[in-house]
């Protein structure tokens, strides 16, 4: 069942690439919520964070790298997608920003990290990714993975999309 459930994800976003492109969910910048939540421990604090290695689970095009690596200075600030198209342009939309950081972006099954490292960021971020996976297990598998991949010490910040019901 998981199984298809991720073939039709990973079709859908990669169906979906060249809309996001256009968007790259630049509204949600204008979000208080979104700086002074999910980012306010990198806005508050850039020292903090220098020199230190960053992650964008459902990195989509880019946005949230970009956000991180204008927030602070990062030794590395990376991204991972289930849409091998939209992993494979944020990195390409960073670089053309950012030529001198060290960024890598992959596809991801849409059930793990991999292939991340274990205990590798300081800090791990989702934005509005979550409520895309309906199945409980699957998040579930992500969010351990998410954990294994985090340092000690290190800080997860995860937004669901409100929504009105």
């Amino acid at each position: 069942m998981n199984e298809t459930y991720l073939d039709k994800s990973k079709t859908f976003f990669e169906f979906s690439h060249k809309r996001m492109i256009g968007e790259n969910h630049m509204q949600h910048n204008s979000d208080p919520n979104y700086w002074d939540y999910l980012l306010c421990d990198i806005k508050n604090s850039p020292e903090n964070w220098s020199g230190k290695k960053a992650l964008d689970f459902g990195c989509g095009c880019g946005r949230n790298i970009k956000n991180l690596l204008d927030l602070s200075s990062w030794e590395q600030v990376d991204g991972c997608d289930i849409s091998k198209k939209n992993a494979d342009y944020s990195k390409k939309w960073i670089n053309s920003q950012y030529p001198d950081k060290k960024i890598k972006t992959w596809e991801n099954s849409g059930e793990n990290l991999q292939p991340c490292e274990e205990n590798y960021y300081d800090f791990i971020m989702s934005h509005i990714v979550f409520q895309h996976i309906p199945s409980y297990s699957i998040r579930f598998s992500i969010l351990e993975d998410i954990f294994r991949c985090l340092k000690k010490g290190g800080l997860v910040s995860l937004h669901f999309q409100d929504l009105d019901i």
